[in-house]
């Protein structure tokens, strides 16, 4: 098990119900009869599903339309009950729980495995929980098909005011921080000395936070370089400050660590492949992951952080651009399922690099990703955008490959290093290597 404050870069459908509910625990800073209805909804989830055994697809679906009531109602019970059932009731149709034969299977032309929509709609209630989190945060999701430019469906694409910066990603087994009095942290110490007259100790904590820590190779700090790249201006030329002459990549790994710890809201669970997280690995569902694209990129303009593997492992990188296009799905159409669009998506990611460089972010950092994915919708509901998403599915490759959650920070982040001595500090070191949050973005 990984100590919490150690930093990490790869840390590393069926629904069950056993075991029964948990007591229920009323959330803080509700109203009495807000509170009174939460209860009564979060009971009435055992009915059904509390002897262990499988629970069938129409008590999970209720179960879930209950698990939704409660996520969304505020501290003022203003959660709108009969949209909720709206959706769910499009939900049992999308399912076949409205009489359709549970046998009959479904899936995209030419996969070797097809997927019965039965438990393609019956989410985990983790993951419904991010999801409405993502649309309270973001608003609904609302698609159509993309516009068509000779006889093909054309890509739409967003990308941030400013393209984040690649850097080394400085893995914790070989100490490339710390080790040494020629490392980038011992000359750190000496100029801050030498400019302003206080006695740090950024190296000295390094090196104990980590002594007698046996670490995985995969570790290392690709979370702070993901982070500092949207949240600060790559340097371009070596730096002299206080006697000592720090490269470009020098300068980096001074805004690495400074942001390994900045306070970020994150959308998706961190799936660990225990029982805490089973049933969970379609999460960050196609929905929620699209609708934060359109409005961090397309409205906002700003970059975002996103875990690169579904899987346990954890590999952290800048997200700067979302290309994608829609069609309808008409094989869905003619079965009779629902209406539903494929989306093929591209985003672009910035690598992060496995040897020190000085050389400038170019486009040999992207790394271009092929994400694939059906939204059910609603035509009842829609807007200038398209029709409301109620719920999507991941498919064929993307749905072992896909990006595991989402971290957005804020504008007026603040860095925040998981060194002590750093974060005592660091209004020096922002002065001596002039850097300063958002101005990247």
């Amino acid at each position: 098990m990984i100590p919490a404050v150690l930093p990490l870069c790869l840390c590393f459908i069926l629904v069950s119900c056993g075991g029964g509910w948990p007591e229920y625990t009323p959330p803080e800073n509700h109203s009495i009869s807000v509170l009174t209805k939460q209860a009564e909804l979060y009971e009435s989830l055992a009915d059904g599903c509390s002897d262990g055994s499988l629970c069938e697809g129409n008590a999970l679906l209720e179960r879930n339309r209950n698990l939704e009531k409660i996520a969304m109602m505020g501290t003022d019970g203003s959660a709108d009950f009969d949209e909720i059932d709206h959706k769910y009731a499009l939900l049992a149709k999308i399912a076949g729980l409205d009489g359709y034969q549970d046998d009959v299977q479904f899936g995209e032309p030419g996969e070797d495995a097809y997927y019965r929509y039965p438990r393609e709609m019956i989410y985990h209630p983790k993951v419904i929980a991010e999801v409405v989190k993502v649309f309270a945060d973001f608003g609904y999701l609302h698609i159509r098909a993309t516009p068509i430019k000779d006889g093909r469906h054309h890509m739409v694409s967003f990308e941030s005011r400013v393209r984040p910066w690649t850097g080394y990603w400085h893995p914790v087994a070989s100490k490339p921080l710390s080790k040494g009095r020629k490392s980038v942290l011992a000359k750190l110490d000496r100029a801050l000395y030498a400019a302003y007259g206080v006695k740090s100790d950024i190296q000295g904590e390094e090196l104990r936070r980590f002594r007698g820590y046996n670490p995985y190779g995969w570790e290392g700090r690709c979370d702070g370089l993901a982070f500092a790249s949207i949240l600060t201006a790559e340097p371009v030329q070596p730096l002299e400050f206080g006697g000592e002459s720090f490269s470009v990549e020098d300068q980096k790994a001074v805004r690495v660590l400074a942001y390994m710890d900045v306070d970020y809201k994150q959308y998706g669970i961190n799936y660990r492949g225990d029982a805490d997280t089973d049933g969970t690995y379609q999460d960050l569902k196609p929905e929620a992951l699209h609708q934060i694209a359109w409005v961090q990129l397309g409205h906002r303009r700003k970059a975002f952080v996103v875990d690169e593997s579904a899987k346990a492992e954890v590999w952290n990188k800048a997200l700067f651009h979302y290309g994608w296009k829609a069609q309808h799905d008409k094989e869905a159409s003619i079965k009779g399922f629902a209406d539903a669009y494929i989306v093929e998506a591209n985003p672009w990611v910035i690598k992060q690099r496995n040897i020190l460089s000085d050389v400038a972010t170019s486009q040999k950092d992207v790394l271009s990703i092929t994400l694939r994915y059906r939204l059910y919708v609603d035509r009842s509901r829609k807007n200038t955008h398209g029709y409301r998403v109620i719920a999507g599915q991941w498919l064929g490759d993307s749905r072992e490959n896909h990006f595991g959650n989402v971290k957005v920070v804020a504008d007026d982040t603040q860095p925040n290093s998981t060194n002590s001595e750093m974060n005592k500090y660091i209004k020096f070191v922002r002065r001596g290597f002039l850097f300063s949050p958002g101005v990247a973005n």
